[in-house]
């Protein structure tokens, strides 16, 4: 089976944005009501609206990671997961242009606060969905799913391989996210190891 690579490259791409949101999602089911309020913090909405947009917000994560992981209903899923980021990245923009340092809600209840790295990782992330939109406008043969390679047998090394360059761009990404905090270890170690007798 002769899979172009900018084919390759672009169905790991959709998967490493399916396996966010399908991260995103898991974690915001562990304590649904805390992230809810989460989003009544951002103070973009009324309290009502936000609060019930907090609930809405997990099961629509959930349907398009997926739509993402299994190519299906993509004409819609990555469209609506570029409006949703889009959105993100805005309301994200605007606490931070106000001042506001609150958690983010990105990952949960318990994400970190908003700050610069969130804009970066939201654009990021919105980078990719777009590129996807395009590709899928501009492209008339669909992706493959992955259920369509595994079934086939001569397709099974490409199914691995682009599962495993979808990880390493889930981890190549993060890894990106972390540089400051890899440049400061790299310049002062002891800052960022724990006071003495304090536990590891």
């Amino acid at each position: 089976m002769d899979i172009p690579t900018f084919s390759h490259l672009i169905y790991a791409a959709q998967l490493s944005l399916g396996i966010v949101f399908l991260l995103s999602a898991l974690l915001k089911m562990r304590r649904p009501h805390d992230f809810a309020k989460r989003v009544v913090e951002y103070k973009v909405l009324q309290t009502s609206i936000a609060y019930g947009l907090g609930w809405t917000l997990i099961p629509l994560e959930a349907l398009l990671a997926m739509a993402l992981l299994t190519s299906n209903w993509t004409v819609v899923a990555l469209p609506l997961a570029a409006v949703l980021l889009a959105a993100f990245l805005g309301a994200v923009a605007l606490n931070l242009a106000r001042g506001r340092r609150i958690p983010c809600g990105c990952f949960g209840a318990e994400s970190e606060q908003i700050s610069t790295r969130t804009l970066v990782r939201l654009l990021l992330l919105l980078t990719v969905a777009l590129l996807l939109v395009v590709y899928r406008s501009v492209e008339s043969e669909p992706l493959p799913s992955i259920g369509s390679t595994v079934a086939d047998g001569s397709a099974v090394a490409y199914a691995v391989d682009v599962a495993a360059l979808s990880a390493f761009l889930v981890l190549l990404g993060a890894w990106a996210l972390s540089l400051p905090e890899l440049a400061l270890l790299a310049r002062h170690p002891r800052q960022l190891q724990p006071p003495y007798g304090a536990p590891e």
